[in-house]
């Protein structure tokens, strides 16, 4: 399958090959611009094909990236509140 050619899975969670750009990170964003377009304006150093690999698997491995957003949004709260003036 395309997911499983272009992402790698690590110690750090799913990632696009070749890169240091965490699955993750590219659905969170995804969600907020709701299209491949605007996101390959976000990561321009990622192909279409690599962003649409993130996306298949984020389909495959919801808890997965579902977990990670979460760990992710739990830190920044948390970094804002210690920090509100940062």
């Amino acid at each position: 399958a395309l997911s499983q050619v272009q992402i790698i899975e690590s110690g750090r969670g799913a990632m696009i090959e070749d890169t240091q750009v965490p699955v993750w990170e590219i659905i969170r964003e995804y969600r907020k611009l709701g299209s491949i377009e605007r996101l390959s304006e976000s990561f321009s150093g990622l192909t279409t094909g690599q962003l649409a690999s993130a996306i298949a698997y984020a389909r495959e491995h919801t808890e997965e990236i579902e977990a990670a957003i979460m760990t992710y949004e739990v830190l920044r709260a948390q970094k804002r509140a210690a920090y509100p003036f940062a």
